[in-house]
């Protein structure tokens, strides 16, 4: 909930290129985020939400140790884990971070939705480039019949936490 609050003005202000207006969204997420790890320092949703700000903010260091947390705390939450890749890639550049967040989330993961997003998801761009990330989709796609062939336009829509 909380990463899906703040993920539309994040995803308006990337689709206007507002960059001043991003900081203010990032800085946000990682305020509110703060606060509730004051109070629930296992809150996992809130440690996605501070991981996905910092990532913004373009800590590295802080977003790897907060992501190693949260998926130490919920290492099945392939959610966390597709939207982590997505910072990673996307406001990172880090398309190595992505394909390793990205690994569980297509091998053992039970949703064709995963991969239909990221066919399209503009945070993965980039990453789509990376042959691991498409031999990851091309496996993925042959394991779960749902999933439509490969195809950046396959979908628009994009999961969130």
């Amino acid at each position: 909930r909380l990463l899906g609050e703040a993920g539309v003005p994040v995803t308006t202000e990337v689709a206007l290129g507002d960059e001043a207006g991003l900081a203010r969204a990032a800085e946000r997420m990682v305020s509110h985020s703060r606060r509730i790890l004051g109070e629930d320092p296992g809150n996992t949703e809130a440690l996605a939400t501070n991981a996905c700000g910092i990532a913004i903010q373009g800590d590295v260091r802080q977003f790897k140790e907060r992501i190693e947390l949260a998926l130490l705390l919920d290492p099945d939450n392939m959610l966390s884990r597709y939207n982590f890749a997505c910072m990673a890639a996307a406001f990172l550049g880090d398309v190595d971070m992505a394909v390793d967040l990205l690994g569980p989330v297509f091998e053992v993961g039970t949703s064709s939705s995963f991969v239909r997003f990221a066919m399209a998801d503009p945070d993965l761009a980039e990453a789509r480039n990376n042959r691991q990330i498409r031999k990851m989709l091309a496996g993925a796609t042959k394991r779960l019949p749902a999933v439509p062939e490969a195809s950046p336009a396959a979908s628009a829509a994009r999961p969130r936490s």
